[in-house]
């Protein structure tokens, strides 16, 4: 019975004695310094980002006063075939009609390949942004000796002010972009 519980015990100090010599070994290897940076902040506060909304918008409104025109068309076509219907012959009704659904169509066609111009131009000048964001960051946590930097806050619950570097990012974005333009 004596031997039962001297072997538990001295297996347990030698457990113990085990998770002590890893425990040094991690306390005296190297600090770990964690930052993190608000992509959305930078994306939407900063001067590439509004001068990119700008863009987008400008590109928004023109295919607008565009689609507007065409459906002003399309419209006096069918308050033609809805006003003079009944009074015109049968193959004129048929080629308004034949001209309305084709007008129609084109107005569809136009909405949606502008939609997704407008979607992949978006994507376009939001990836290039990232790219420069990303190659500012990797230099900053190479400057300042970062171990990591999540690039998002989505996924994190808390994290101290302290290793936020969004704001010193913005500020090199920004002066960057302001020596291109």
């Amino acid at each position: 019975m004596k031997s039962v519980y001297w072997h538990r015990k001295g297996f347990i100090c030698l457990f113990v004695v085990f998770l002590l010599s890893f425990s040094s070994v991690a306390f005296s290897g190297p600090s770990v310094k964690i930052g993190v940076v608000d992509l959305d902040k930078i994306l939407n506060d900063s001067i590439k980002g509004a001068d990119a909304k700008k863009l987008i918008e400008k590109e928004i409104k023109k295919t607008q006063s565009i689609l507007r025109k065409e459906e002003t068309e399309a419209k006096k076509i069918l308050d033609e075939l809805n006003k003079k219907g009944s009074v015109l012959s049968e193959s004129v009704r048929k080629e308004k009609e034949s001209e309305y659904r084709r007008k129609a169509r084109e107005v569809q066609r136009f909405a949606r390949d502008a939609e997704v111009e407008i979607k992949r131009r978006g994507d376009e000048l939001s990836k290039a942004m990232v790219k420069d964001v990303s190659d500012i960051v990797e230099e900053v946590g190479k400057k300042e000796k970062f171990s990591i930097v999540i690039g998002s806050r989505s996924g994190l619950f808390y994290y101290a002010p302290s290793i936020d570097i969004t704001l010193k990012v913005l500020k090199i974005y920004n002066d960057r972009y302001k020596k291109k333009k």
